[in-house]
């Protein structure tokens, strides 16, 4: 399909490692750059960027369940969804299952725009570690899958959010990140986001900055550096290229207030507010 559309897969081995989460915040580095973006779902379980911009005003969605991609006819669908996208991104989320599908299909990817891009976010127990015959993820979709249509240098690594260790046996990245690296790949790490920050981005309707500017100083605070953070390392791999907003957060409170600790903080915060009310009154 001859297109100038930007395609970005956000795929993994396996479920639950963070594909539909690093596709949302892909999502919202661009849009903060001003890009035009849109979003293919292709997961019908855990349909995450549906529900997150189904009714954005900026961001279009095509659903499109790739779980079953298997014939002329699914292909067809899926050329024509992106087809129907008028954007200069596609964010492409693909289901739990969808990399087995790709991987037996891999020049689908050549067929749908110009040098795709992959995000492949590492299962701790599928991108194994102590021989090549056990990885069941990465390399066996490099080998003939769906990673050997993708070039290398348009191939982003992403260290797992929670897990460093499988089994006892070092994890994959610590051993074989170099070696990627070096091979043109690149590597990229998120840190750890709070479980109650994900739950925020992935529901709520507003951007990132929006959340942050309706919570508490705190909450505010590490929000606005933490995606300062996702989006300068963004900006160096998966979204080279791209205009990204990255300034610098302000910080919401003097760093003194860092020594008061969370308690202290919330009674000072407390304090302030009884004494505005005693000044109105």
């Amino acid at each position: 399909m001859e297109t100038d559309k930007k395609l970005i897969f956000s795929t993994g081995a396996k479920g639950g490692v963070g594909k539909s989460t690093l596709a949302i915040l892909m999502v919202e580095a661009l849009l903060e750059g001003e890009a035009t973006v849109a979003c293919l779902e292709g997961d019908e379980r855990s349909p995450s960027l549906e529900a997150k911009y189904g009714s954005h005003p900026e961001v279009r969605v095509a659903n499109v369940d790739l779980s079953s991609l298997t014939d002329e006819s699914g292909i067809e669908l899926l050329g024509k969804a992106v087809e129907s996208l008028d954007a200069q991104y596609v964010i492409v989320n693909t289901p739990a299952s969808g990399v087995r599908i790709f991987d037996e299909l891999p020049m689908v990817l050549a067929t749908l725009g110009r040098e795709p891009r992959v995000a492949w976010s590492l299962a701790i127990n599928a991108d194994r570690v102590t021989n090549i015959g056990d990885d069941d993820g990465l390399f066996t979709s490099m080998d003939g899958g769906m990673l050997s249509a993708v070039e290398l240098k348009h191939l982003t690594i992403i260290r797992p959010l929670f897990q460093c260790s499988y089994r006892g046996q070092p994890f994959w990245y610590d051993i074989r990140a170099d070696a990627m690296a070096r091979m043109g790949a690149r590597t990229m790490e998120i840190r750890k986001i709070p479980a109650s920050t994900l739950e925020a981005i992935h529901r709520s309707p507003l951007s990132i900055s929006e959340i942050a500017a309706q919570s508490d100083p705190i909450l505010s605070a590490t929000l606005l550096l933490t995606w300062h953070r996702v989006k300068t390392a963004l900006a160096a791999t998966v979204l080279e290229g791209a205009m990204i907003a990255l300034d610098e957060p302000s910080q919401s409170l003097p760093k003194r207030e860092k020594f008061l600790g969370p308690t202290g903080l919330l009674q000072r915060l407390a304090d302030e507010k009884a004494n505005d009310a005693k000044a109105n009154d």
